[in-house]
């Protein structure tokens, strides 16, 4: 994970995926995430594809093309939210740890963010309860 970015309650996460293996690896579309808390029980929150409605001009709203990913390669996508309350009596919504997989029905591994500095790197949603995710992108 790199990339976190929290200015004006928005929140930007860009996570990267390394091909540890010796096949090529082909990724269209969008990876399949489930955000979840201390106890890695499942949240309920909407996560959604692109922006989302979160932002505008984010980067997130490309059409997704194909990526290959050969050995020792990378691709990229991102996470983007706001912690930002639209109801005061609903308790706030914290990711800690993620499920995620390259693609809906792939199997899937659970990731905790650690931000740059080491310390945890939580989704703190706020009220909100949602998630925008971005297409895989070639790493630079």
């Amino acid at each position: 994970m790199t990339g976190e970015d929290a200015a004006m309650g928005l929140r930007v996460m860009t996570l990267t995926l390394t091909n540890c293996g010796t096949e090529t690896l082909q990724l269209n579309g969008y990876p399949s995430i489930t955000l979840l808390d201390e106890d890695r029980e499942p949240l309920t929150v909407a996560v959604g594809q692109g922006s989302f409605g979160i932002s505008s001009e984010t980067g997130l709203d490309a059409e997704p093309q194909p990526v290959t990913v050969a050995p020792g390669a990378s691709a990229t996508t991102g996470l983007l939210w706001r912690n930002t309350y639209d109801d005061t009596t609903a308790p706030p919504v914290v990711g800690v740890h993620l499920e995620i997989a390259v693609a809906v029905g792939q199997p899937s591994q659970v990731f905790t963010p650690v931000s740059p500095r080491g310390g945890p790197a939580t989704l703190d949603l706020g009220s909100t309860g949602k998630v925008g995710v971005g297409p895989w992108t070639a790493a630079p």
